[in-house]
């Protein structure tokens, strides 16, 4: 007798293979969206503007008074202290969530 012999065993390195791709892809995604994430920090020159910024619904950048720069929470180049930066987000861990008025940000307005 001839049976159809059905073929199992390719059907599982097939699931192995897709497996591994699916692997392979989330973890480009995941660095992909982590450097959009942290080249969007970058971008920002004002202090309201870096702290608001989210990604997915989670903040993701941090204020530094000391170079007036906005950087990616936990960023190498960050000079600030916990103390000094500014963030919302909780795992910035920064002593201060609003940004303080600078100088350059006021207008004076004279009354007659």
């Amino acid at each position: 007798r001839n049976f159809v012999k059905l073929p199992f065993k390719s059907f599982k390195s097939r699931f192995q293979n897709m497996s591994r791709l699916a692997v392979i892809l989330f973890a480009v995604l995941a660095v992909f969206l982590g450097t959009a994430a942290a080249s969007d920090c970058s971008s920002f020159t004002a202090c309201d503007k870096c702290i608001d910024y989210k990604y997915f619904g989670v903040s993701q950048c941090e204020y530094c008074p000391v170079d007036s720069q906005c950087h990616t929470v936990g960023s190498k180049y960050n000079p600030c202290t916990a103390a000094q930066c500014v963030s919302k987000s909780s795992f910035a861990g920064c002593g201060s969530h609003t940004c303080k008025l600078e100088a350059e940000d006021l207008t004076i307005v004279k009354y007659a």
